[in-house]
């Protein structure tokens, strides 16, 4: 086995998977992008799917890939278009066409490093790394291994630290250095089995078991790589199980090579060589089914290689004529790569540099960067402990003159608090009294006028138009009264034990004329056994105005509902709902607020100031409820608040000077 198992990394995933592996990952994802918008969170998916593909068909997980490529360059995403590179490179390196994924990678690492994203620049580096590795330019794998690992040590990068330490343990074995080698793919297992990655763990079990091979301890290969097969098939991982199956084939023939005393005493071992021949012929056969499902040309020639091998061994000629011949068309295949390797190596040395030396400009911007954000942030600090220190000197010296301008700051706000009260005032009386007193003032000017002119009917019409302004004029003056009361601090509170049955079916009956004269069904229901503990008049205030409010803007022949019930916190929860034209988000969002003008007209031209419902929520706060609203433009409007059923509920009331 002349090749380890590629340690590939990819950091952007999907947390509802976060516990799936293998098959059941590929499948979960797939039924979720058939549905998937095309977003980037689609981008992330097929990046996924694509990274996945690369363990089990290399050429599914690049259509995968240029799809997630296609997309993310279509929304203009950088991070997209940066991971999309990624795992494109992946893809091309397992099926060993190195100079495009070279070519990927670098792109990927370039964008990484635009955006200055730390964990895919590792993550990158790492890549490239493992693509010298096998390119067999050690010198510049171990310069990009230790770029990703610095990064990774430095964020306290887990998974990065794994994947750097077994492809610095594939460095190791690739010098022969298999006891080192060992040393590094434990320290990476062992991270990996934290997180529960059981294809990182079959890989990591898969590479131990070849070193320990090649260091004879082959009771041990075989636990490693029976291990690293049984984790594979769970998760379907199809190109860890090739390299199971071809390691413990490689171990089942090598031993059938040697006399060993010392294994007599190791489940796998037989002192029948045709058996270990059948066993490793067997494991071989897997492994080299499984390589030519994910393109693996390479790895394919190389087991064709040993399994001819074994055929010889067996006296099966025909068989090892058959896989000799295919090691042979594969190695020229992969001899005939190689070449375009070198070849394209050769043409693409100077990008590649030019690449590696704009990004290493563009760490150094990065790195000066932060050295000039550091630089700021300790002359901030040191300024600020300068300021500090000369404001508490300033403080005890200017102690009393300090006091006095935080009293004048709050005397300040209570001014622009009374200042927009004046002026909603002042709204009211310019727009909301004006309006309604001209009206009524033009129906009696034009009775002055000739009142014989008129018609019975016509009087009777004009008549119910004066009640209907003045009867708004009533309210709105009594609205005004009561928040004039608020603001000087003279309003009494006297809250005693109230019937709400009682106290609602008193205010419907002053709104009787208004919903006869727009024919309004009214539904209460609100059981008798619920009490308030209320200021009669404050409720009065609340009820008026909140049936009022249901009236004015529900049309002709609607309905309206009262009713009540007691919530989870003991107090009563009282509703007033209508049928009426409801409110828009922008227009809900303006209620109970002073300085916001609203002033929208009833469904029978009806004023309105919006100066009810702050009285209203005033009145609740007093006694320690809540008011809220649920609407919806064309359907209606219910709005709801709470009252206390007993004394103590209530909170002491401070009324203002």
């Amino acid at each position: 086995m002349k090749k380890i198992i590629l340690c590939f990394l990819l950091l952007t995933s999907v947390n509802v998977f976060a516990q799936k592996q293998g098959s059941w990952l590929i499948d979960s994802l797939k039924t979720v992008l058939v549905s998937a918008n095309e977003d980037t969170n689609k981008v992330i998916l097929l990046c996924r799917l694509s990274f996945e593909y690369y363990k089990v068909d290399t050429d599914t997980g690049l259509k995968y890939a240029e799809a997630g490529l296609a997309l993310s360059e279509k929304l203009n995403w950088d991070s997209g278009i940066a991971n999309s590179f990624n795992v494109i490179g992946t893809n091309y390196a397992v099926k060993g066409y190195y100079p495009k994924a070279l070519d990927y990678f670098i792109k990927s690492l370039t964008k990484y490093t635009e955006i200055n994203d730390r964990i895919m620049i590792a993550t990158l580096s790492n890549n490239l790394g493992l693509l010298y590795s096998s390119m067999e330019n050690n010198v510049k794998a171990v310069e990009y291994f230790d770029k990703s690992l610095k990064i990774n040590e430095q964020l306290k990068n887990k998974k990065g630290l794994a994947l750097n330490y077994g492809n610095l343990g594939n460095i190791f074995t690739d010098k022969k250095e298999y006891s080192k080698a060992i040393e590094y793919h434990l320290k990476a297992l062992k991270i990996c089995l934290e997180f529960n990655d059981k294809e990182a763990i079959s890989r990591h079990m898969s590479n131990i078991a070849y070193d320990k091979l090649k260091l004879k301890d082959y009771c041990e290969a075989f636990n490693y790589a029976f291990k690293s097969i049984n984790i594979s098939r769970k998760i379907n991982s199809t190109y860890n199980l090739a390299m199971g199956y071809e390691v413990i084939g490689e171990a089942y023939y090598d031993l059938s090579e040697e006399k060993l005393s010392d294994l007599k005493n190791c489940q796998y071992y037989s002192a029948n060589k045709d058996e270990l021949l059948t066993k490793a012929d067997e494991n071989l056969q897997k492994s080299l089914k499984l390589f030519g499902k994910v393109n693996d040309i390479k790895s394919f020639s190389d087991v064709s290689l040993t399994l001819s091998k074994v055929n010889e061994a067996l006296g099966d000629y025909k068989n090892a004529f058959i896989n000799y011949k295919n090691y042979s068309e594969k190695k020229d295949t992969v001899f005939s790569n190689d070449s375009s390797i070198k070849i394209a190596n050769i043409e693409k040395e100077r990008e590649v540099e030019l690449k590696d030396n704009q990004i290493k400009i563009k760490s150094l911007e990065l790195e000066n960067k932060n050295s000039q954000m550091l630089f700021q942030v300790v002359l901030s600090l040191v300024v600020l402990i300068m300021f500090s220190l000369l404001s508490y000197s300033f403080y005890k010296r200017q102690k009393n003159q300090k006091k006095l301008n935080i009293e004048l700051d709050r005397k300040n706000e209570e001014l622009q608090k009374v200042n927009a009260t004046k002026n909603k005032f002042f709204s009211i009386i310019a727009h909301d009294l004006k309006g309604p007193f001209q009206g009524f003032m033009g129906l009696t000017a034009m009775m002055a006028e000739d009142v014989k002119l008129f018609s019975t009917s016509e009087l009777e019409t004009l008549c119910k138009e004066m009640h209907n302004s003045a009867n708004s004029l009533f309210k709105l003056l009594l609205n005004l009264l009561d928040w004039a009361q608020m603001q000087k601090g003279t309003v009494a509170f006297n809250p005693t034990m109230l019937s709400l049955n009682q106290i609602v079916l008193e205010n419907i009956e002053t709104a009787n004329a208004n919903l006869k004269q727009k024919e309004i069904n009214l539904n209460v229901s609100i059981p008798e056994s619920i009490n308030i503990y209320a200021d009669e008049k404050m409720i009065n205030a609340i009820l008026r105005n909140l049936i009022s409010n249901a009236i004015k803007f529900t049309n002709k022949q609607g309905s309206i509902s009262i009713s009540a019930k007691k919530d989870e916190n003991g107090m009563a929860e009282i509703h007033v709902a209508d049928t009426g034209i409801g409110m828009d988000a922008e227009l809900c969002g303006k209620l109970f607020k002073i300085e916001e003008k609203i002033g929208r007209q009833g469904t029978g031209g009806e004023v309105s100031s919006g100066l009810g419902l702050i009285l209203c929520k005033e009145f609740i706060e007093m006694h320690g409820g809540k008011i809220w609203v649920d609407t919806k433009e064309g359907i209606g409007t219910k709005f709801s608040f709470t009252l206390p059923v007993k004394e103590n509920s209530i909170p002491k009331v401070e009324l203002p000077d």
